[in-house]
C-alpha cells in the first residue's frame, strides 16, 4: 500500500455502508444472529444490483463484478468503483423515496472511492491536485465514519486508521520534499515499499525452495536483483506481471489512455 504499510489486513466493501437510515450491511455475524445478517446482505446485493442495472450494465457483468472468482482482481474491483461513482442521480419524479436515498448513499460512498483511486490513474493531475482528492478522501472518510455513530459498522477500524495514515505521510513526505529539494519533482507513485517487494520478489525466485533465505544469500543475490530490476524498467515487455495488476491510465475526462500500466509502480 502507498504511503504507509501498517501490517493491518481488513477491506471495506459496499456490504458495509451504513448511512442515512439504509443499511447496506453484510457482515458475517455469529449466533443467532447468522441467518438476518445472510438475509441483509442479500437485500443489500439486490439493492446494488438494482441501480446498476438501471444504469444499462448488462445483468451478466453485474453478476461477475459482485462475484468475482478473484478475490484480488484489482482491475474488476476498479471497474465496479468506477461504475458505482458513475451512477447518475435518481430522478425525482419516477423514484420512490427509498430507492433515492440508496441511490444517494451509493453516490457518497463512489465519491470517496473516487477521490482515494483517481490521483493514482489520472497522469493530467498536477501535484496539488491530487493533495487535493487525499484531502477530501480523508475527510468524506472521516464523516461516514462518525456519522450516527456507524464507525466498524461502515469500514473496519483498523483500515480506517490505516488511511487516514496513509493520507497523512502524503503530506509530511510532500512538505518535507518541499523544504530539503524545493526545486525537483515529486511522485506520489514513489512511495511506500511496492518496489522493494518487487525486489524480494524477484530475490525469492533466484533462491528458489528456500524461502528464509540467510543474510549470506541475501548478500549474493541482491546485486543481481537490482540488475534484473534494471533490465526490466528498460525493457518493460519483457516483465509479465499478473493481469490484476494492470489499471488504466486515464485524463481528467476519464479517457482511458493507456491498459497496460502497473499500478503499483512508478
Amino acid at each position: 500500500m502507498t504511503g504507509h504499510e501498517g501490517g493491518q489486513r481488513g477491506g471495506a466493501s459496499l456490504g458495509d455502508l451504513k448511512l442515512s437510515g439504509i443499511t447496506l450491511e453484510a457482515k458475517e455475524k455469529v449466533g443467532g444472529d447468522k441467518v438476518e445478517n445472510q438475509e441483509l446482505g442479500a437485500e443489500s446485493l439486490q439493492l446494488i444490483c438494482k441501480h446498476l442495472s438501471n444504469n444499462r450494465l448488462p445483468h451478466v457483468y453485474i453478476e461477475h463484478v459482485l462475484n468475482p472468482t478473484d478475490k484480488q482482481d484489482v482491475v474488476l474491483a476498479y471497474h465496479l468503483l468506477k461504475d458505482i461513482w458513475s451512477l447518475p442521480p435518481a430522478d425525482p419524479d419516477t423514484s420512490n423515496q427509498h430507492y433515492i436515498e440508496v441511490c444517494e448513499a451509493l453516490h457518497l460512498y463512489g465519491q470517496l472511492c473516487y477521490h482515494m483511486v483517481f490521483p493514482y490513474l489520472c497522469t493530467e493531475l498536477t501535484l496539488a491536485e491530487q493533495l487535493k482528492h487525499l484531502s477530501a478522501a480523508a475527510h468524506l472518510l472521516l464523516v461516514l465514519y462518525v456519522h450516527k455513530d456507524t464507525r466498524s459498522h461502515f469500514i473496519l477500524t483498523p483500515l480506517f486508521v490505516d488511511i487516514g495514515i496513509i493520507i497523512k505521510n502524503m503530506f509530511f513526505y510532500v512538505a518535507k520534499a518541499k523544504m530539503n529539494h524545493p526545486l525537483d519533482p515529486f511522485f506520489l507513485v514513489l512511495l511506500g515499499t511496492n518496489r522493494l517487494k518487487t525486489l524480494f520478489g524477484i530475490l525469492h525466485t533466484m533462491v528458489g525452495n528456500d524461502a528464509n533465505l540467510d543474510i549470506l544469500q541475501l548478500a549474493l543475490c541482491v546485486t543481481a536483483t537490482t540488475e534484473v530490476l534494471n533490465i526490466l524498467a528498460k525493457h518493460p515487455e519483457w516483465d509479465k506481471s499478473p493481469h490484476r495488476l494492470q489499471l488504466p491510465t486515464v485524463t481528467k475526462a476519464m479517457e482511458i489512455i493507456s491498459n497496460s500500466l502497473d499500478h503499483i509502480g512508478p
